[in-house]
């Protein structure tokens, strides 16, 4: 690999894809990367819509650690954006779910420079996989391909799509996940649904906290009024007298009667009507 190549992984990428990966735990994503001189493709085709975010998580002793990209469709291709400088990269499907991503580091090199990445979308996350060079020279060996790429220093220079494709093909493994950088997809209609649906949980907080207040004042409410009946009467079913004695009613007398708070009966002429 040229000293030019090696100076922009320092500057550039150790600055971005790479630090996500050391963050992440350890695959070494961008070491021995398959890299091109020229593009191995032109058009790009975008799977995700503009607005999409690439959502990257791990947890280590102070927490969770959370690495957002944000992507933009800009002069047919797509804009990576979370520290400067942005990457510019394209896509060519292999096939529904899965796609060759050219990442373009020219705008930081003095010879145009391309590396080359897989990606796999599997329901709402996207996988990332690399291909290093000590496995893509082994394969290259076993299969007897000896045109479309040149061994560099510590990379290889791939020259062909054809090779490219079929190197990526045989040699990833995407059963295994700790080799893959995995991302949460959150489209804009996604995001979207999400913050209503931590809209209506804040509002269903809101109204439970609204009914469970309501429900103590009113516990508290009967508390005070049970209180006051107690006060007044025990419970009971009384009356005030003109005098401002107070009379109960009897509850297991029947008919039931009145008496008086020492227990004496009172005389039916004080009864209420």
């Amino acid at each position: 690999m040229t000293h030019d190549f090696q100076a922009l992984l320092k500057l550039s990428l150790a600055a971005t894809m790479l630090r996500v990966v050391i963050m992440l735990g350890g695959l070494a994503l961008l070491s021995g990367c398959l890299v091109s001189y020229k593009p191995l493709f032109e058009s790009s085709v975008f799977p995700f819509p503009s607005g999409t975010q690439l959502v990257a998580t791990a947890q280590n002793s102070a927490g969770e650690i959370k690495q957002v990209l944000d992507l933009t469709i800009e002069n047919g291709a797509y804009t990576v954006s979370w520290e400067k400088p942005p990457l510019r990269c394209k896509l060519h499907p292999l096939d529904q779910n899965t796609w060759l991503v050219m990442i373009d580091l020219s705008e930081t090199a003095k010879t145009p420079t391309y590396q080359y990445v897989v990606l796999r979308s599997q329901d709402s996350r996207v996988h990332v996989a690399n291909v290093h060079k000590n496995d893509f020279v082994a394969w290259a060996k076993s299969n007897n391909v000896v045109t479309g790429w040149a061994e560099a220093e510590d990379s290889v220079e791939v020259r062909s799509m054809e090779v490219t494709v079929q190197a990526m093909g045989d040699l990833v493994d995407w059963s295994n996940t700790s080799n893959n950088l995995v991302y949460e997809v959150m489209t804009p209609e996604r995001k979207k649904l999400d913050e209503m649906m931590a809209a209506n949980k804040r509002i269903q907080q809101e109204i439970l906290a609204g009914l469970e207040a309501q429900l103590a004042e009113a516990k508290n409410n009967l508390a005070e009024i049970t209180k006051e009946l107690k006060d007044l009467c025990g419970l009971r079913n009384c009356e005030t007298l003109k005098d401002g004695r107070k009379i109960y009613q009897t509850k297991t007398l029947n008919p039931s009667a009145w008496y008086y708070e020492d227990g004496q009966l009172a005389p039916e002429a004080e009864w209420p009507k």
